[in-house]
């Protein structure tokens, strides 16, 4: 065998998978709930998993193109398997790199066509590949420049055009646009209608710099407009690197109809200003047909300040990524709403939120409507919720709102303030928290269970709790001191490969 293997396979590749299985050894064991998946970067054509229906990534994505001279970066797209987990690359291009612990990956000077491959290796061993192919052009690409560009121009990187309705109206579904540092506006009107078979969805900042996507929103003046996205199934929606502000109740509704793979990355929100009660307020609201929900959607490196609705609301979305949000001072956190199978939300840092229980993480995650869809279930892990702002039974975390969610597996998060599993009976859940930090000022396994018939469907198992004053973590999240020995085995902090084997049974610190 491994005979074959030299023969066949290159030198760099076999070095990343020996590199790759000597960093899983390293790692203090863990168990995966659901197997672990690669949805992107991979081959054109391929698919994550052989469940059934699920859809393969299209040619069109946005990760299989580059212009020459301006740096290629995306992030890897992981889902589900032990966490953390360890990236690597083989056969890259020269000045290819990837971000071992978080996926990215930065091709500084695109020049000629490339076939890397990517390795992701989780907690346990397991280890997933793929290979996927980069063209390097300057076709299909089109330029956005505010201070230097006209509407005039061809669109091109030496001749960009200056508005936000021009690459609507000028470019096709087919272009990747690039906006230079600059504000940038829709038309003005409630809602602005952007995607189908003639618009772009595939908006990026261009390296290094900071477009301002400005919704119009004036305090006793102008709501401004919602960008109402109809989504293309051969060319996924693309957003990155946008400061998004001055939204009133909502900054993007996403359709997401026949789009499998899409990516909002990097966005920072100011904003929305108001919630509207009934409206699905948001600065992303994405809702799709109960009867074919959208696969693998990442939403990766969001933040939100000043947010008086909520950051995320999502419908009908099957295995999608939330990864490392930040939310601050804002009033709502994100919402699971209707049909999420096998959501997975990680890393997370929600701090100084105001509202009293819909602050934390939280939704309906119900069922669907009329017998159409799945039970929402899904991964909540390695998140840091911090409600200490408001009291100790604030809530950090609620589960099951509307009283039919399927499994929800919580474990290696630190939450400060209540957390609730409300309305569970026998055909809900199970609801299973593991190697949580728990603070709030309820008692026992400090899990506060409401209107719920089943409570055996709610589980504790190896959690540290206990209540504000039992000093277990600090000003920052961290664990203190005196609960050291818990650093990388129980909450949300990584800690070091070599920690020591867990101590068994919850630790209750009252």
């Amino acid at each position: 065998m491994r005979t074959w293997k030299s023969r066949w396979l290159p030198c760099s590749l076999l070095r990343a998978f020996a590199l790759a299985a000597a960093y899983a050894l390293a790692q203090p064991a863990g168990a995966a709930n659901y197997p672990l998946e690669l949805v992107s970067p991979r081959a054109a054509g391929t698919a994550p998993s052989s469940d059934s229906g699920t859809p393969s990534i299209p040619a069109g994505h946005r990760i299989f193109k580059a212009y020459p001279g301006i740096p290629y970066n995306i992030k890897a797209v992981v889902i589900a398997g032990a966490f953390p987990y360890r990236f690597q690359l083989a056969n890259a291009p020269g000045g290819m790199t990837i971000n071992a612990a978080t996926g990215e990956i930065s091709w500084p000077n695109p020049q000629a066509d490339a076939t890397p491959t990517i390795i992701v290796t989780d907690a346990e061993g397991t280890q997933r590949s793929s290979a996927w192919s980069i063209t390097v052009t300057t076709s299909g690409f089109r330029f956005v420049d505010s201070v230097r560009g006209s509407d005039s121009n061809a669109g091109t990187l030496s001749a960009p055009w200056a508005t936000f309705m021009k690459a609507l109206n000028s470019g096709s579904s087919a272009d990747i646009v690039y906006f230079r540092t600059g504000t940038y506006r829709a038309d003005g009107s409630h809602e602005t209608e952007i995607g189908g078979a003639s618009q772009p969805t595939r908006w990026l900042a261009y390296p290094g710099e900071t477009p301002v996507y400005d919704g119009g929103y004036v305090a006793g003046g102008s709501t401004g407009s919602t960008l109402r996205i109809n989504a293309s199934g051969a060319y996924p929606v693309y957003i990155e690197g946008f400061s998004m502000r001055n939204i009133y109740h909502m900054g993007i509704q996403f359709f997401s109809g026949s789009c499998d793979y899409p990516v909002f990355r990097n966005l920072a929100f100011d904003g929305p200003a108001v919630a509207i009660d009934g409206s699905n307020s948001a600065g992303i609201m994405t809702t799709n047909s109960l009867e074919d929900p959208t696969y693998y959607a990442a939403y990766q490196g969001l933040s939100q300040v000043n947010g008086g609705s909520g950051l995320v609301k999502q419908y009908s979305h099957k295995k999608h990524l939330w990864e490392n949000f930040t939310i601050t001072n804002s009033r709502l956190g994100p919402d699971q709403k209707m049909h999420v199978p096998r959501f997975e939300i990680r890393q997370f840092t929600i701090t100084n939120n105001r509202d009293d229980w819909q602050g934390g993480i939280f939704g309906n995650m119900q069922f669907g409507s009329g017998g159409v869809g799945e039970k929402s279930s899904g991964e909540i892990r390695f998140n840091f919720v911090d409600r200490r702002n408001m009291s100790s039974t604030t809530m950090a975390l609620d589960l099951n709102q509307n009283g039919d969610s399927g499994t929800m597996n919580v474990y290696r998060n630190t939450f400060l303030g209540r957390v609730r599993v409300r309305n569970a009976d026998s055909a809900d859940g199970p609801f299973r928290f593991y190697n949580n930090v728990i603070v709030n000022g309820d008692s026992g396994s400090h899990i506060y269970l409401e209107s719920v018939s089943a409570p055996s469907r709610v589980t504790s198992t190896d959690d540290l709790t206990g209540g504000p004053g039992a000093n277990i973590v600090d000003a920052n999240g961290q664990l203190t001191g005196a609960y050291s020995q818990y650093v990388g085995l129980r909450g949300h902090q990584i800690g070091a490969a070599s920690a020591p084997p867990s101590p068994p049974g919850n630790v209750i610190v009252e």
